[in-house]
């Protein structure tokens, strides 16, 4: 479920020069989709964790996700 739209935050992808612009399409259009998503994983398996009661993977990738998009660079 690892978003495929965040390219721009690799520094060597063509994308990363623009990142801003880019950043900001992806906050305002696509990151509330994939907000669903997580959303609908944690209604649909009823538990605290995104796949249950455990705590997987899958979790440590959503909060990585989270993490690069409110890294602050300067």
């Amino acid at each position: 479920m690892v978003p495929v739209t965040v390219p721009f935050m690799i520094t060597y992808h063509p994308m990363y020069k623009d990142k801003d612009t880019a950043l900001t399409n992806w906050i305002c259009k696509l990151f509330p989709e994939y907000l669903a998503k997580v959303e609908g994983l944690l209604k649909e398996h009823k538990g605290p964790h995104l796949l249950g009661a455990k705590l997987t993977l899958a979790d440590f990738v959503v909060a990585q996700t989270f993490f690069w998009t409110s890294h602050n660079e300067a």
